[in-house]
């Protein structure tokens, strides 16, 4: 049996999940689905490796951009699917923002323009979808 360790220390796993994180959600949700639940399992994996260091390795995958740009596409969508996307999405970037307490590499990626534009692009978007639906 393949273990989330051996994919992570010898098959480049990070990487591969932060690509499937980068398919287009509207043809590939499946993927999209299984790299968001991948990369969650990381971060509750009982190892050695802090929080902090995947966050790093994650940061130096690339991770932060494709993340925040898949919570940009289901923002508007209030499918089943969408919801349990962005819970998920948002508990990994709490784990993120988190780490930005005492890691000055992880606050630093969190904190680039283009990833602050984002979260705010969001949270716009669900206080205009929030009163749209209560009036």
């Amino acid at each position: 049996m393949i273990t989330i360790h051996l994919v992570i220390d010898r098959c480049r796993g990070l990487k591969v999940l932060v690509d499937l994180l980068d398919e287009d959600y509207t043809e590939q949700s499946e993927l999209v689905v299984d790299a968001l639940d991948g990369i969650g399992s990381v971060f509750e994996l009982q190892t050695p490796t802090t929080k902090n260091d995947f966050c790093r390795m994650f940061i130096r995958e690339g991770l932060l951009d494709p993340l925040s740009s898949a919570l940009l596409n289901v923002m508007g969508n209030q499918s089943e699917t969408a919801v349990e996307m962005k819970n998920k999405i948002i508990q990994i970037l709490l784990v993120f923002s988190q780490v930005t307490q005492s890691d000055i590499h992880v606050r630093n990626a969190m904190g680039t323009r283009k990833i602050i534009r984002r979260k705010l692009r969001t949270s716009s978007f669900h206080v205009k979808l929030k009163y749209d639906i209560q009036g």
